[in-house]
C-alpha cells in the first residue's frame, strides 16, 4: 500500500510539475508606466515611434513569439519618413498582462479593436502585420473593412500550414507537454540562430519570454486557433473589396515557405508582392531597410 501511494504521488507531482513551475515564472517584462495602457481586454505594453505630432499612422502587430521589439528598427526608418508607428505587445507576451480564453482571430481582434479605441484612433488604418501579425492584420481587415486603408504582411501566416506537431493540438497533453518542453526548445533555437539583428538585445529580449509566465499557455492557444488556421476565405474577400496589400517575403524563410507567394497570388490576385532575397523569417528585424523601401513605394501611392 506504502509503495501504491508513493507511485500515485509521484505520478501527480510529475503531472502537476509543469503547471507548478509555469506558476511560478516571473510575470510581463518591465516596462515604464508611460508604455502602458489599460485596455477593454487588459493592460498592454505599448510604443509610440515617429513624429510626435498627430500624422499619418502604421499600426504594427507582431507575430507568435517575438514581441513587438521585433519592428524597433524598421519603425525607426518608418518614421524618419514621417510616418508614426504604433507598436504593442500582445497578451502574454513582453509586457502586457496575460488573458484567458482561446487566441483565436477574434480574440486578436478583440484585442486590437480596445488598443485602438484607448489609443484614440478610428479609421484610415494601416495595418502592417508580421507573420501570425500578419494574420491577425487578414482577419481584422476583413472583420472592419471601413477601417483599413492599407495592409503591409511580412512572411504572413495563414496562407500555408504550418508544420506544427500534432501533439502540440491534443488537449492536455499538449497543455502538459508544452509547457515542459516547448520554452526549452525555444530557447535552443534562438540561441542557433545566425541572423544578424538590427535590434539590439532582440536575441535576449525572445529568450526572456520563455521565462515568463503566461507565453507557453498564449503561443499554444494561438497555434491552436490561429497561426495554424488557412485564410483563404478573408484574402478572397479582401480582394472583392479592393482593400490594397502588400506582401514581402524572405527568400530564405524556413518558417513561412515561399510557396506562400503563390497562394497569395491565387487567393488575392491583386496584392502587390516583394522578394527579399536570402532575407529569413525574420524580416522586419533582419533586413528593415529593404521591408520600408518597400513599404513606403506602396504608402506613396496612397498619397
Amino acid at each position: 500500500m506504502d509503495i501504491a501511494l508513493i507511485l500515485v504521488a509521484g505520478l501527480a507531482l510529475v503531472a502537476a510539475a509543469p503547471f507548478l513551475r509555469e506558476a511560478l515564472r516571473r510575470g510581463p517584462d518591465p516596462a515604464p508606466s508611460s508604455d502602458l495602457v489599460r485596455t477593454a481586454t487588459g493592460t498592454l505594453r505599448r510604443r509610440w515611434f515617429g513624429p510626435e505630432t498627430r500624422g499619418r499612422v502604421i499600426v504594427a502587430i507582431h507575430g507568435l513569439t517575438t514581441p513587438s521589439d521585433a519592428f524597433d528598427a524598421l519603425a525607426e526608418g518608418l518614421g524618419q519618413a514621417g510616418w508614426r508607428t504604433l507598436t504593442f505587445d500582445h497578451h502574454g507576451r513582453g509586457g502586457s498582462s496575460n488573458a484567458a480564453g482561446a487566441q483565436d482571430a477574434a480574440f486578436y481582434v478583440r484585442e486590437l479593436d480596445a488598443l485602438l479605441e484607448a489609443e484614440g484612433l478610428g479609421d484610415d488604418l494601416v495595418l502592417m502585420g508580421y507573420s501570425m501579425g500578419g494574420a491577425i492584420a487578414a482577419a481584422y481587415a476583413d472583420a472592419h473593412p471601413e477601417r483599413v486603408r492599407r495592409l503591409i504582411l511580412l512572411a504572413p501566416a495563414g496562407l500555408v500550414p504550418l508544420s506544427v506537431p500534432r501533439w502540440q493540438l491534443v488537449p492536455v497533453i499538449g497543455d502538459w507537454l508544452v509547457r515542459w518542453a516547448y520554452p526549452l526548445r525555444l530557447r535552443r533555437g534562438i540561441r542557433r540562430g545566425n541572423e544578424a539583428s538590427a535590434v539590439p538585445g532582440l536575441a535576449a529580449i525572445q529568450l526572456r519570454q520563455t521565462r515568463r509566465r503566461g507565453f507557453a499557455p498564449a503561443v499554444l492557444s494561438s497555434l491552436r486557433w490561429l497561426a495554424g488556421r488557412p485564410q483563404e476565405e478573408e484574402h478572397r474577400r479582401l480582394m472583392k473589396l479592393n482593400i490594397p496589400v502588400l506582401a514581402i517575403w524572405g527568400g530564405a524563410d524556413d518558417v513561412i515557405p515561399l510557396r506562400a507567394l503563390g497562394e497569395m497570388a491565387r487567393f488575392n490576385r491583386r496584392a502587390k508582392q516583394e522578394l527579399v532575397e536570402g532575407a529569413g523569417h525574420g524580416l522586419p528585424y533582419t533586413h528593415p531597410g529593404e521591408v520600408a523601401e518597400y513599404a513606403l513605394a506602396m504608402l506613396r501611392e496612397g498619397d
